[in-house]
């Protein structure tokens, strides 16, 4: 038995040795958690993998392959024909017609085909530049939720840390007979409350994970680092120039400018259609008798007959180009209204930021600080201490989600305004 000990104790001292060896050798390591997330850097994850960039950059590719032939003359027509009759018959000559042709459109056509797919193309670039703007948005906007309810969880629990010294203090009251039982049931209510609270936290940031790694094309489970906080910006462009900026840079009106462009090339070749285009030809003629008027060449015009369909389609591409400018008028309006929307919404979230953090939170902590105190000492009630930490994380809630509504907003507001003024409203942000 004591040969068994002792065994079992030389078995256990070899493996901790060897332990402690491997430890100095540094083959142990412990793991370093993973760097905290900021908001540019998950900006960077969705612009690499969302892969409606990738779409968005093919489309653009078509666009662009679509240009370089847009102009091209249509390929040349060779045409043969033959009298079968005639094919072994020794009295005459097998009689062959051997043709080709070119249509030559009317002198400016194929500029005009150029110009409107080149519109098309840059319809397309904007269209591209505008996807990557609002990804970035829904980035930064996801990302100033991750981390409003990363704190949120931690003040949660620090909470619940308090509460529990507190329901242990009361229960301690009330065996002494100096508290009432009331006491201690009021604290545990409290807890079981924030308990509550804290499942729905995690729901919710569970629901974020979620959007983030859609964003980023990963796993909806895959593993996120907590956030490096919500920047602050304390300062933006004045009013006037954020929305000027957004009249001048905002994608989604490069698009209808570009658009427009291309309707407008379209109605000049619909008036031009009226113009006919011509079309050369040359052929050998085997079944004429005599050589020398075997061979010739011809013109062939077309006949713009009919003028009504002409001027239907004149009509029309008119009417589709006044259209998209209407519709771009209509977006610079609305677009005018949500800067100046955003605008006011960040400035109360960040007049409400700073009063938290200049006033609310230094005269909650200074209440629960005395509430806890007074009740340390035998004095004062339960219920007020329980009051005087709802209203501290009430206040440091208050300041977190003050923080993320203007993180958001200011999020909005540089997608409002194309990325031209990036640097004044995202703290980190890289064009």
């Amino acid at each position: 038995m004591t040969q068994f000990s002792c065994c079992g104790r030389g078995r256990r001292l070899a493996a901790a040795s060897m332990l402690l060896m491997a430890a100095m050798s540094g083959s142990l390591v412990a793991a370093e958690p993973p760097s905290p997330l900021t908001s540019q850097a998950l900006v960077d994850q969705v612009l690499r993998a969302n892969a409606s960039i990738a779409a968005y950059t093919a489309h653009q590719r078509a666009r662009s392959a679509e240009a370089r032939s847009a102009d091209a003359l249509d390929d040349p027509r060779l045409s043969y024909a033959i009298a079968p009759k005639s094919v072994g018959d020794p009295s005459v000559d097998t009689g062959h017609i051997v043709g080709i042709s070119q249509t030559l459109p009317w002198p400016g056509k194929r500029a005009l085909r150029r110009r409107q797919a080149e519109a098309l193309v840059d319809a397309a670039r904007h269209g591209l530049h505008a996807r990557r703007r609002e990804l970035a948005f829904e980035a930064r906007s996801a990302y100033a939720d991750w981390a409003y309810l990363g704190a949120a969880l931690r003040i949660n629990q620090g909470q619940q840390e308090q509460l529990r010294t507190l329901v242990a203090v009361a229960e301690q009251r009330y065996a002494a007979g100096s508290g009432t039982q009331q006491e201690p049931l009021a604290a545990q209510v409290r807890l079981m409350r924030l308990r509550e609270a804290q499942w729905q936290l995690e729901a919710q940031r569970e629901a974020v994970r979620g959007r983030i790694n859609a964003l980023r094309q990963a796993p909806m489970g895959h593993a996120l680092p907590d956030a490096a906080g919500i920047p602050v910006r304390t300062q933006t462009p004045e009013l006037s120039r954020l929305m000027a900026a957004a009249e001048r840079n905002h994608p989604a009106l490069s698009v209808l400018d570009a658009r427009a462009r291309s309707a407008d090339s379209q109605q000049s070749l619909r008036d031009l259609a009226r113009r006919p285009d011509v079309t050369l030809s040359a052929n050998h003629v085997g079944t004429l008798p005599r050589e020398p008027y075997r061979t010739q060449v011809g013109v062939a015009l077309s006949l713009p007959l009919g003028q009504d369909k002409y001027d239907a389609a004149t009509a029309s591409a008119r009417a589709q180009a006044d259209a998209l400018r209407a519709e771009r008028a209509d977006l610079a309006h609305r677009l005018r209204a949500d800067v100046r929307s955003a605008y006011a919404r960040w400035r109360a979230a960040e007049r409400a930021r700073q009063l938290y953090a200049d006033t609310l939170q230094s005269l909650a902590g200074q209440s629960r600080d005395a509430a806890l105190a007074l009740y340390s000492r035998g004095r004062g009630d339960v219920q007020a201490v329980i009051d005087a930490e709802t209203e501290w994380l009430a206040v440091h809630t208050g300041h977190l989600r003050s923080q993320r509504d203007a993180f958001q907003t200011l999020a909005e507001l540089a997608l409002l305004t194309g990325g031209a003024l990036d640097a004044q409203l995202i703290p980190e942000a890289r064009p």
